[in-house]
């Protein structure tokens, strides 16, 4: 169980952060999931943990959201004002995307050269192992393991400057 924590709980709450746009309930949400399932797991096989987590957080966000939504729509009492509310967070998160960007590719041009062009040929060329493999004249497993070593070091960047956007996705996809 600590093995499926320690591996998935980033990228968990990054999914859950897509939905619900706030880190500490992405978070929450995350917590609570791993506990169903260590429930759920103590009484039945789970043949893909990472997909049950994966859907069991994407379904507890969507909850969270819904009740997030009839809360402010029964307070304000107005759906326009609603609507704009989430405009005006749309424009913001944007804004937010666009320095988060520029700050990944920063962290990504630090990289040790041979993992940088391995995650430059995979997420931004969209280059299968065995191409990247074939150009740079590497065997697969290498390619494997530098892109493994990028992404790891990417993901504890992102963690600790806590960047939760959209942008980040391929990371952790």
């Amino acid at each position: 169980m600590e093995v499926l924590f320690r591996t998935y709980y980033t990228s968990l709450c990054y999914h859950a952060y897509t939905v619900t746009h706030d880190r500490e309930l992405s978070e929450d949400i995350v917590q609570e999931t791993f506990v169903r399932y260590w429930q759920y797991a103590k009484d039945q096989e789970v043949n893909n943990p990472k997909a049950w987590l994966y859907r069991a957080v994407y379904n507890a966000s969507l909850n969270a959201m819904e009740k997030r939504d009839t809360y402010q729509r029964s307070k304000e009492g107005f759906s326009v004002l609603h609507v704009n509310i989430r405009s005006e967070k749309t424009q913001e998160l944007l804004l937010v995307e666009a320095e988060t960007a520029r700050s990944l590719w920063g962290k990504v041009k630090e990289l040790p050269p041979q993992c940088r062009e391995v995650i430059r040929m995979s997420f931004v060329e969209g280059l299968s192992n065995k191409e990247i493999a074939d150009l740079m004249q590497l065997h697969v497993s290498t390619v494997k393991t530098q892109k493994q070593r990028g992404l790891s070091i990417l993901r504890k960047v992102i963690f600790h400057l806590e960047i939760w956007l959209p942008l980040c996705r391929f990371i952790f996809f």
